[in-house]
């Protein structure tokens, strides 16, 4: 791809190299930057080539290569000739779909080998009610023990036809979504870093169970039994047949979207009913105005992807460590606000580079803490 590139476009590709280049070594303009952004968005191959020339693994042979092609006397020249112009429009935002890379990865997607941001992945826990700890990537597929449950695959547990009513804790790690499908015949995807508390047989009249995390629920439907979503902070989720998304993490604001039905959340004495296509925020203080909900980015998790729309570096960070396992520390307020779709089989540092490049923000590692700056 690289000879392709330098040999199949000329003097543009003397022009990208000289902005590749100068992104590596952070001496871009800002005007530069935005030239950049703009090639990296016009296809695919642009894309993956300029993954590779900034793969840190290569990154003295790359800039030595760029250097090479980089001419900007050629680039001038052509210029003048008008063989080269700059995409008309221009961004102060990234908004592309980072394609995966062909870099060995593990469960999290972070560069197999690369001693920085490595994070160790166990597999998804069910605790038993009487304490015991079943790693489910260490068992085979098909009945667990009686009663317990059914294995379908390495993201799939099925409780829907158990006969013993206990009580089960499952537990995702970071970098790892599951399903559960429980005996009432409700589908449960748990997102990174989550937990949910469930019975494994319904009994009573109604149908209870805790999260903490994330959690996307399609609740089968049962009139005489309502079904409950606790989470710890004591908000209540009542519904009768739903599909709706619960953020629920330890630490921050919780947030309950309705996709598709009708659910009442509840905190303390006050209640509200949310309608398709609408989210409440709850805090400490209590619940917030109903407002429409961005479902694309909200859902993006159990589809595979990071979804940011005018999303705040805060924002963004937040979910890279419940996905990556990483802290992050801020130095300076960066204020731009950005818009991006990635795999999350795509690798954090490429993420970071893709991040930095319209040159609002800047990264730096060190272990598995990412310190961010303006």
């Amino acid at each position: 791809m690289k000879e392709s590139f330098k040999n199949d476009i000329s003097g543009v590709a003397e022009r990208i190299a000289y902005l590749i280049a100068g992104y590596i070594r952070k001496t871009l303009t800002e005007k530069e930057h935005d030239e950049l952004d703009d090639w990296v968005n016009e296809d695919d191959s642009n894309m993956k080539l300029f993954e590779d020339l900034t793969d840190e693994q290569n990154i003295e042979s790359n800039l030595k290569w760029l250097d090479d092609i980089n001419t900007e006397a050629v680039y001038e020249k052509l210029k003048q000739e008008g063989k080269f112009e700059l995409p008309s429009k221009k961004s102060n935002s990234i908004f592309w779909i980072a394609t995966v890379t062909n870099k060995p990865t593990d469960q999290t997607g972070l560069t197999v080998n690369n001693d920085t941001l490595k994070n160790h992945v166990n597999g998804v826990l069910l605790t038993l009610e009487n304490g015991k700890s079943i790693d489910l990537s260490k068992v085979k597929n098909g009945l667990l023990e009686s009663g317990i449950g059914i294995k379908e695959n390495d993201s799939v547990l099925n409780f829907d036809n158990t006969s013993v009513a206990q009580n089960h804790i499952l537990k995702t790690p970071t970098g790892k979504t599951f399903q559960l499908k429980l005996p009432d015949g409700t589908n449960v995807w748990l997102n990174s870093s989550s937990s949910l508390k469930f019975p494994t047989l319904f009994t009573g009249n109604e149908r209870i169970v805790t999260l903490e995390g994330e959690g996307y629920f399609e609740v089968a439907k049962n009139v005489q039994k309502p079904f409950k979503v606790l989470m710890t902070d004591s908000s209540l989720i009542t519904v009768l047949g739903t599909h709706f998304n619960v953020n629920a993490y330890k630490n921050e604001s919780k947030e309950v979207t309705l996709i598709e039905g009708s659910v009442n959340v509840s905190k303390a004495q006050s209640s509200v009913l949310l309608t398709p296509g609408t989210l409440v925020e709850i805090s400490n203080s209590g619940l917030g105005k109903v407002k429409k909900a961005d479902v694309e980015s909200i859902m993006g998790w159990k589809s595979g992807l990071f979804v940011f729309k005018d999303a705040n570096i805060k924002n963004i960070m937040s979910q890279l460590e419940q996905w990556y396992n990483i802290k992050t520390v801020y130095n300076g307020q960066v204020r731009h606000q950005f818009n991006a779709t990635f795999s999350r089989n795509e690798n954090l540092d490429q993420i970071l580079k893709l991040l930095e490049l319209n040159g609002f923000v800047n990264f730096k590692t060190e272990n598995n803490i990412v310190y961010v700056s303006p």
